[in-house]
């Protein structure tokens, strides 16, 4: 890191000079409570957040991280103290793919450690090099103590395999907590509507954007034959329209920005009566799927490597045909598909790649269960 760069992170670093009070829950990664995955497994619970993004530093924890003498690897140093101080019997983040979490119950095993899944990229490309896999297997080939944590919930049982290869722990498969607290039942529908076509973007990286932007470009064209509303749903605000607009072309498409609300997403789906969600590897996608929509999953390289699929290229509603024809063809199978015959194919794929645990009550029970052996 350059020396300007030390100085920006310096100006936005907020400084606390009392020690962290002591709680039953410390969240390990302030993004864990601004995704609203605390608020809803632990409603209404007092917590402590252990910033890890530089955000803030404690300086009482700093000092007797000095008057240790123990400079080789400060950060661990800080964080094993933090925790000791605050005295958590639960320590939860749901950055999941940030290995340093799992190596925290070998720096102080006092607490319950728990880590909870909320995306499906953990592969390594140009743009996001940190390979979680890789760097896991690395660590514990080196290490004498393996990274581990007491509770490790994961999407699916694809990812329940790969994650018992790596992380030592109890890994239990329940869906996305986030998905699993909104219940479909809840959203009243409207009067049946016209058939339309909703897009989850799956982001902009450079190693998927062509191939985004390509299979687009088959669904504005698919759409304007058949006369049918087509929707962008964004991982961006209303500001990144433009560039949207110029990426994936000019055409008579809505896009549907990103909002705050917590639940817009799932309610602008779920809303949508008589559509059809297509996506490549979106999480929110596989969410859709989960709560029972009708969904067209097309597949490319890093879209099978991202999702860790398992199953073969091409299925009742996915493929990795990417032509018009193709896709064509699949999408008048899935609209013309009963809610029967849908519910009856789409089950088995779902849970190999989301499970749902509505109100998240068997992860919580399990929660519940394990804190209570302390």
């Amino acid at each position: 890191m350059s020396f300007f760069t030390y100085l920006k992170i310096l100006k936005r670093i907020n400084f606390y000079i009392l020690p962290p009070p002591k709680c039953s829950l410390l969240i390990y990664d302030k993004m864990s409570v601004q995704n609203g995955f605390v608020d809803i497994i632990f409603k209404n619970q007092k917590h402590v957040v252990l910033d890890v993004r530089y955000e803030s530093i404690n300086l009482y924890i700093l000092l007797l991280c000095i008057l240790s003498f123990k400079f080789t690897n400060l950060k661990n140093t800080y964080k094993k103290i933090y925790i000791k101080t605050v005295d958590p019997k639960i320590v939860y983040t749901s950055i999941d793919n940030n290995p340093a979490f799992f190596n925290l119950k070998n720096l102080y095993s006092k607490p319950i450690y728990i880590s909870d899944q909320n995306g499906v990229a953990k592969v390594e490309t140009q743009s996001w090099p940190n390979n979680f896999s890789r760097y896991c297997k690395k660590f514990n080939q080196k290490s004498t103590k393996k990274l581990c944590a007491d509770l490790i919930f994961v999407f699916n049982n694809n990812e329940k395999r790969q994650m018992s290869k790596i992380i030592k722990g109890k890994v239990v498969a329940l869906g996305n907590t986030k998905c699993n607290n909104f219940i479909l039942n809840n959203i009243k529908k409207k009067k049946k509507e016209k058939k339309k076509i909703i897009f989850i973007n799956s982001g902009l990286y450079k190693e998927t954007i062509s191939k985004e932007v390509e299979i687009f470009t088959y669904l504005k064209k698919y759409s304007e034959k058949k006369n049918l509303k087509l929707i962008m749903l964004s991982r961006r605000n209303k500001s990144a329209e433009d560039f949207y607009r110029k990426k994936f072309g000019v055409g008579n498409w809505i896009y549907q920005p990103k909002l705050d609300n917590l639940y817009s997403s799932y309610k602008t789906l779920s809303r949508s009566n008589n559509a059809l969600i297509i996506f490549s590897h979106s999480t929110l996608g596989f969410e859709a799927l989960a709560i029972g929509l009708k969904c067209i999953i097309l597949l490319h390289n890093l879209a099978k490597k991202n999702t860790n699929w398992k199953d073969s290229d091409n299925g009742f509603f996915w493929s990795s045909k990417i032509n018009y024809i193709n896709i064509s063809k699949i999408i008048n199978k899935i609209f013309n598909c009963t809610q029967s015959n849908w519910e009856k194919n789409s089950k088995k794929i779902s849970n190999d790649y989301l499970m749902y645990d509505p109100g998240n009550v068997k992860k919580k029970l399990l929660i519940k269960k394990t804190t209570n052996k302390l």
